[in-house]
Order: structure tokens, then C-alpha cells, then sequence
């Protein structure tokens, strides 16, 4: 088995295929294409900045959280992946106010 499987034509085919039926995740393109995780990270990078792809939506990963991003075919906006409520900065000050012992 060949450990260096490279993108041609036809498996940059297969994914925009796969793509033009439905939305599809990172590993779903890895599996249409059989190209490895970074090859197809790499396809995506370009097709995203050429903007002919854009993420639809978000999936949860194996921890549950919302980190997956769905890729679409066609030009389009991002949908934002929902983070925290607060800022970090905001995050370090109601820890550092617990640390000192006062209420919030």
C-alpha cells in the first residue's frame, strides 16, 4: 500500500461531487476522496480562499464540542462557531476576583 497518496483531478472530482450533493465534514471528504486528513485540509485551505467553498455549519467532535466545521460547495458567509459567552480577558478577571476570595 502506497502510505503517499496524492490529489489528481479525479479525487479533486470525487470531493466536489460529494460536496455538490450534501454539506460534508473533513473526514467525510477524507473517506469520498481516500486522500489522508491533511491533503484534504490543504484542497479546502485553496477552495476557501478562492471562494468557492464556505462553512455551512458545525458539528460536535468526540468531546462534544462544537468544533467541526461542514463545508459547503458555492460561494457564501461563514456561519460563526458558537464560543464562549464571555472574553478571555473577562474569563481571567472573574478568576482572579475568586482567587482573592471576593464575590462576583
Amino acid at each position: 500500500m502506497n502510505s503517499r497518496i496524492r490529489n489528481t483531478p479525479e479525487r479533486t472530482a470525487q470531493m466536489l461531487n460529494a460536496l455538490l450533493k450534501a454539506p460534508r465534514t473533513y473526514d467525510q471528504l477524507e473517506a469520498a476522496s481516500e486522500l489522508n486528513k491533511p491533503a484534504v485540509a490543504t484542497w479546502v485551505k485553496a477552495m476557501r480562499a478562492a471562494g468557492h467553498m464556505h462553512i455551512s455549519g458545525w458539528v460536535p467532535d468526540c468531546r462534544g464540542r462544537m468544533f467541526t466545521p461542514v463545508f459547503a460547495w458555492g460561494a457564501g458567509t461563514d456561519v460563526k462557531r458558537a464560543g464562549q459567552a464571555r472574553t478571555s480577558a473577562e474569563r481571567m478577571r472573574a478568576y482572579r476576583k475568586a482567587a482573592k476570595g471576593v464575590a462576583k
